[in-house]
C-alpha cells in the first residue's frame, strides 16, 4: 500500500531504507518515483524544492547540498548511498533490485538503451527546458522558439519510428524517461502540445505508455498541479505580450 500525503510518501508493508528527494512537478522525478511503483519498491518520498533555500524542503539548503552539491533534483539516499541524476538512478535501482525488464543484461540492448540516455540530455530535455520551466519561473527570455522546439517534436518522432518503445520492444528506462517530458505536454496535463495526425509514432506511443503500471501513482502531483500552472501560464502569456 503507497500512502500519498502532501510532502511524503510512505510504504507500510516492509521496512524502508529508498529516499527520494524531488518535487512532483519535476519530469526527472517521475520516472524516478515511476521506476519504483512500477516495480512495488516501497520508498520515502521527501519534497525537495529546486532554489529554495528552506531546511527540509529547499535543493539549497546546506543539509540537502551535502546529497546533491548541486541542488537539482531528484537524488536518493539507498541505505545512506546517496547518487543524483536520473539515468544514474534508474540504472543503478535496476541493477540492485534486478529490474531486467526495463534494464536488460544483455549488452547491446543495455547500449541501445544508453544511447538514448545520453541523446535524451541535449535532445527530449529541451520540452520542459523551452516550455516547462519558463512558466514555472516565469522568465519569458527562456521559452523556446516554435521552430526549435517543433524540430525537437520532429527528433523525437523519428526516433521511436515504428517501434513499440524507443528502444525496441521492449518499454526500458529510456521510455520512462522521455514520457515524463513529452506526455506532460498532453491535455491532461500542462495542455502545451497538440499530438495528432502529425505525430502517429508518438501519440502511439503515448497512449501504451498512459496504460503502464504506476502511471496514475507518478502522475497524481501534475494532476493536482494543473490549475495552478494554468494560472501560472496565463500570467506567463500576459508577460511575454508587453515584452513584445
Amino acid at each position: 500500500v503507497i500512502i500519498f500525503s502532501s510532502s511524503s510518501i510512505a510504504c507500510s508493508f516492509e521496512i524502508m531504507v529508498l529516499t527520494i528527494f524531488g518535487a512532483p512537478v519535476s519530469q526527472p522525478t517521475r520516472a524516478v518515483m515511476w521506476a519504483c511503483l512500477m516495480h512495488r519498491l516501497p520508498f520515502e518520498f521527501k519534497l525537495t524544492l529546486p532554489r529554495r533555500t528552506e531546511a527540509g524542503l529547499g535543493a539549497r539548503h546546506p543539509e540537502y547540498l551535502k546529497i546533491n552539491p548541486w541542488g537539482t533534483v531528484p537524488s536518493i539516499s539507498d541505505d545512506g548511498f546517496a547518487l543524483y541524476e536520473a539515468p544514474a538512478i534508474l540504472c543503478y535501482l535496476a541493477d540492485k533490485h534486478k529490474w531486467t525488464g526495463i534494464y536488460p543484461t544483455d549488452l547491446q540492448q543495455r547500449a541501445r538503451i544508453q544511447q538514448y540516455l545520453h541523446w535524451h540530455h541535449e535532445h527530449t530535455r529541451k520540452l520542459s527546458a523551452g516550455m516547462v520551466r519558463p512558466i514555472l519561473t516565469a522568465t519569458p527570455k527562456l521559452k523556446g522558439s516554435p521552430a526549435e522546439l517543433s524540430q525537437t517534436m520532429a527528433q523525437l518522432e523519428q526516433y521511436l519510428g515504428d517501434k513499440p518503445f524507443f528502444c525496441g520492444d521492449a518499454l526500458s528506462v529510456a521510455d520512462l524517461l522521455a514520457y515524463c517530458e513529452v506526455g506532460q505536454l498532453q491535455p491532461q496535463f500542462f495542455g502545451l502540445w497538440e499530438f495528432g495526425p502529425s505525430y502517429p509514432n508518438l501519440s502511439r506511443w503515448l497512449a501504451v505508455m498512459a496504460k503502464q503500471p504506476g502511471h496514475d501513482e507518478a502522475h497524481k502531483g501534475v494532476v493536482k498541479f494543473k490549475p495552478k500552472f494554468a494560472e501560472m501560464k496565463q500570467k506567463f502569456e500576459e508577460a511575454c505580450l508587453v515584452q513584445l
